[in-house]
């Protein structure tokens, strides 16, 4: 999923994250709430909630592995606007988050 607040879409910066991206996952009911950040870029508006850690299941050799197993612990989550990505430090970045329900 991604995350659009009016004509903006949204993305998730690993120097606002407290876990690797890779990891997270946004529930479908997750409950988000946009606020204005003025210290942040210039001033932006960021989106903020409540995401999951995933925890993944080792390759153990194969091809193929079982489907990933359930989150397990909630992690806030912070979105900026995609324009201002890249301005502050080297890191991850996605626009595409993993979801659950």
């Amino acid at each position: 999923m991604t995350l659009r607040r009016g004509p903006l879409i949204y993305c998730l910066e690993q120097i606002d994250q407290t876990v690797d991206l890779d990891k997270l996952v946004l529930p479908m009911s997750a409950k988000l709430e946009s606020r204005f950040d003025p210290q942040l870029l210039n001033g932006v508006a960021v989106i903020t909630g409540q995401g999951q850690l995933m925890h993944s299941r080792s390759w153990k050799a194969q091809l193929y592995r079982p489907g990933a197993s359930s989150p397990s612990q909630a992690v806030p989550i912070k979105a900026i606007p995609y324009y201002a990505w890249a301005n502050r430090q080297q890191g991850k970045m996605t626009v595409w988050i993993q979801s659950s329900r």
